[in-house]
């Protein structure tokens, strides 16, 4: 096993934990990263290299090395665009694209403690084969599957998959039309799905969007215009408390060319109104655009 040096920078400003900068080769593309304990895990991605079963390489925060985990059990198929999901002590993989490009919706989960993967077993209709959606965790229980894309086709779908019975099943949504979208970004801070970027090979999506846990809402909490960092596809978001109040930092991303953006979203306060019997999240926010050389020395 080889094994890489990688760098850890700490952000004074904004971060309560170093942020961790690594560089793997140009040829791996599109894993996925999870944290456990003191090291990052990353799932999948293509690479010339790759196996016909999905590898799960660490990078070791503590001693700034890079490595390869051997894993056993039902191993997933090698793919990129998926979704992996924190579940107590276990990843939750969804969806994909294999090496051939073969579209996936395939379900498995990878026990973190003994690195042994199962194949799981769903019930009723799962989600259209997809890659590039994105996915989040609603009270330890519901694996949530939001957008995503075929070879030819965009979708805004959300799907509910009950990680007890394994049933999978679609919400009766309500508020906001959403756009279509791939290569979005999601993180969920206290019941709301925060969903950021994404796009259609065409243009991104402007609009950032939140969707209420309990209430089944979508509503849009900002939007910018076409070209701007915000709408990118392929960025990554983090929610911080920055000062006393709540933050987004989107990075990244791809729309047009390449970013090397922060955007921070500030969520300035919010209130809840009641319409007989619907009730609304609204959002005040204020959207800032930082070049990432502002935040380090």
């Amino acid at each position: 096993m080889v094994e890489k040096m990688v760098t850890v920078a700490h952000n004074r400003f904004f971060l309560p934990h170093p942020v961790i900068v690594w560089m793997l080769d140009d040829k791996d593309l599109k894993f996925l990263q999870i944290r456990w304990g003191e090291k990052i895990l990353l799932l999948g991605g293509s690479s010339k290299d790759s196996s016909d079963e999905l590898m799960v390489r660490y990078i070791d925060i503590e001693t700034c090395q890079v490595g390869v985990i051997k894993t056993s059990g039902s191993v997933p198929v090698a793919r990129t665009g998926q979704s992996a999901t924190l579940v107590g002590s276990r990843v939750i993989l969804f969806g994909g694209e294999d090496m051939s490009r073969k579209l996936l919706n395939d379900v498995h989960a990878l026990d973190l403690e003994s690195m042994t993967w199962d194949l799981i077993e769903t019930t009723q209709t799962p989600p259209t084969p997809r890659y590039d959606h994105a996915a989040a965790i609603q009270g330890e229980r519901y694996l949530l599957i939001f957008g995503g894309c075929s070879h030819s086709i965009f979708f805004n779908d959300l799907h509910l998959l009950d990680l007890q019975t394994m049933e999978w099943s679609q919400p009766q949504i309500q508020g906001d039309l959403v756009s279509p979208r791939a290569g979005h970004a999601g993180i969920n801070v206290d019941g709301s799905w925060f969903i950021v970027g994404g796009g259609d090979n065409k243009s991104g999506c402007p609009e950032t969007l939140v969707w209420n846990m309990s209430k089944l809402v979508w509503s849009v909490l900002t939007v910018v215009k076409q070209k701007d960092p915000l709408s990118s596809e392929g960025l990554s978001v983090c929610s911080a408390l920055i000062g006393g109040e709540n933050h987004l930092l989107a990075f990244g991303g791809y729309n047009g060319r390449y970013s090397n953006e922060v955007c921070d979203v500030t969520f300035i306060y919010k209130f809840s109104i009641v319409f007989g019997r619907y009730a609304f999240l609204i959002y005040f926010c204020q959207l800032k655009v930082f070049k990432l050389s502002s935040y380090f020395n």
